[in-house]
């Protein structure tokens, strides 16, 4: 079950990035894109 873990870590990352890039978001301090 190799390539249900590569999901859940793919899975994992996208999550991390959409919350990274909504915190970025509502911080008006922030300079990230």
């Amino acid at each position: 079950m190799r390539s249900q873990g590569a999901r859940w870590i793919r899975l994992g990352a996208a999550g991390v990035g959409t919350y990274l890039h909504l915190v970025a978001r509502d911080r008006p301090d922030s300079d990230l894109p």
